[in-house]
């Protein structure tokens, strides 16, 4: 049984978001909590690609569908994707660093590219939604438990449904938590990525505040957003002008 449990294809892309889950959030370390953001953004798309290349409906279907048949259709994925994944890019650099998302342009495409799945699928409204669905639907099959008694349902069998009903909704209940916790990391991910790639320690502004910072993003003209590492939360990072200039 154990081993038809771990060849189950579907099944085990579960085991490995788990794993990926328990490790990043235990570790809280920045490389794996980014990859398990990732994963569980991509994980959907992974078992719909799994459930076309394996299952019998799956091959059905791609027999039905020409090429130029899956050709049109992702075209329109990939146009309304990329709207998405821009505005949904924007709003999260807006909202960390409150100027124009366009200055950032390493970590935009990185969050378009690889994070925005997570935006999409895993919005508040999707999730809150989702659960409530899960609530509802679970609560009418605990009655459906003892009408089956009174049936002639083998009790085995009654037990057996019971089991495979209870872990789908531990693991429905873990997923949904899972991927609630999981978006929180994605400001600090953001942030950390964009100091590392966008902002610049090197510059030729010589005013007292430029001493104070530790690395800049130039926004236009004098204009440019200051990192400052010691300053305390929600201070970090101040919209400064350039008086005066070094030379060189």
């Amino acid at each position: 049984m154990l081993k038809n449990i771990f060849n189950d294809k579907y099944l085990n892309t579960i085991y490995i978001w788990v794993a990926l889950v328990a490790i990043s959030l235990v570790s809280k370390h920045i490389f794996l909590l980014s990859l398990a953001i990732i994963y569980t953004g991509f994980l959907p798309f992974l078992n719909v690609v799994l459930w076309l290349s394996v299952s019998d409906a799956g091959t059905k279907l791609r027999e039905k569908l020409k090429v130029w048949h899956w050709a049109v259709m992702f075209s329109w994925l990939l146009f309304f994707y990329s709207l998405y994944a821009q505005k949904w890019t924007a709003g999260v650099l807006n909202g960390i660093f409150h100027v124009d998302a366009g200055n950032f342009g390493i970590t935009y495409s990185l969050l378009a590219f690889l994070f925005t799945p997570i935006g999409l699928l895993y919005h508040e409204t999707v999730t809150g939604y989702a659960y409530a669905i899960f609530i509802v639907v679970a609560g009418f099959l605990v009655y459906a438990i003892p009408v089956a008694r009174v049936t002639d349902i083998p009790f085995k069998k009654i037990l057996k449904h019971s089991a495979v009903f209870f872990s789908g909704v531990l693991l429905t209940s873990l997923f949904l938590s899972m991927v609630s916790i999981l978006p929180k990391h994605l400001n600090d991910i953001a942030t950390r990525f964009a100091l590392w790639s966008d902002f610049n320690s090197s510059h030729l502004c010589a005013d007292e505040w430029s001493k104070k910072s530790e690395s800049v993003i130039f926004l236009g003209g004098p204009n440019m957003l200051a990192y400052y590492p010691s300053n305390k939360s929600g201070q970090k990072f101040k919209v400064e002008v350039c008086q005066s200039w070094k030379s060189f």
